[in-house]
C-alpha cells in the first residue's frame, strides 16, 4: 500500500461509518467503492474508527475462506493419491503378469532342455549299444575264425561262427544307425529353436 495512496479497503471494511452493503462512509457522505479517489490519508488517520463486529466478520470469512481453500487442497490431493494408487495397482498387475510370463518360461525352456537332454541321451544310448554288439561279435568273429585255423576246423563250425558273427554284427548295424538318426534330428531341431530365438531377440 503506497503511503499516498492508502487502499479503502483496509480501512472502511472495517470502519464503523462505512456502509459495507451501500459502499457509503457516513462521515465523508460520499461513496467510498464506487469512488475510491475520495478516500484519504486524513480520512485513513483520522476518520477512521474499528468496528470490533465488522472485523470479527471480515476475519471470520477469511477463515472460511482459508478453510475451503485448504479443503480444496485437501480433496484434491486425495485425488492424486486416488490416481497414484490406481497407477500402483496397474504396475503391481503387471509386475504380477510379466513374473507369471516368465515363470512359464522358465518352466519351458527347462522342460524343453530336459526332453532335448533325454532324447540326445537315448540317442547316444541306442547308437552305443549297436557299437557295443558290433564290437563284441566282431571279437567273437576274429577269436572264432583264429580258433578254428589253429585247430583246423571243420568247415560247418567254420560256417557257424562265421554266420553267428555276421548276424550278430548286423543286427548292431541298426541300432547304431537309428540312435544317430535320433541324436542328429534332435540336434537340427534345438539348434533351429536357438536360431528362432535369438531372431525373435534381434528384432
Amino acid at each position: 500500500m503506497e503511503k499516498n495512496n492508502p487502499d479503502w479497503k483496509e480501512f472502511c471494511l472495517k470502519c464503523k461509518y462505512f456502509d459495507n452493503n451501500m459502499g457509503v462512509c457516513s462521515k465523508l457522505h460520499t461513496n467510498i467503492a464506487s469512488n475510491p479517489k475520495s478516500f484519504n490519508k486524513k480520512c485513513a488517520g483520522k476518520l477512521y474508527e474499528p468496528d470490533d463486529d465488522k472485523i470479527a466478520v471480515i476475519k471470520n470469512n477469511e477463515r472460511e475462506i482459508a478453510e475451503k481453500e485448504l479443503e480444496r487442497k485437501k480433496q484434491e490431493l486425495e485425488k492424486q493419491k486416488e490416481k497414484l494408487d490406481k497407477l500402483l495397482e496397474k504396475e503391481r498387475e503387471k509386475e504380477k503378469q510379466i513374473n507369471v510370463l516368465y515363470n512359464n518360461i522358465d518352466k519351458d525352456e527347462v522342460k524343453e532342455k530336459y526332453k532335448f537332454h533325454t532324447l540326445l541321451g537315448y540317442g547316444k544310448l541306442i547308437s552305443g549299444f549297436g557299437w557295443l554288439i558290433i564290437i563284441i561279435f566282431s571279437i567273437v568273429l576274429l577269436v572264432g575264425l583264429s580258433l578254428l585255423a589253429k585247430n583246423r576246423g571243420e568247415a560247418a563250425g567254420y560256417a557257424i561262427v562265421t554266420v553267428l558273427s555276421l548276424l550278430g554284427i548286423i543286427s548292431g548295424l541298426p541300432m547304431v544307425v537309428f540312435g544317430q538318426l535320433i541324436s542328429c534330428f534332435v540336434s537340427i531341431e534345438k539348434n533351429t529353436r536357438v536360431t528362432n530365438e535369438l531372431l525373435k531377440k534381434s528384432d
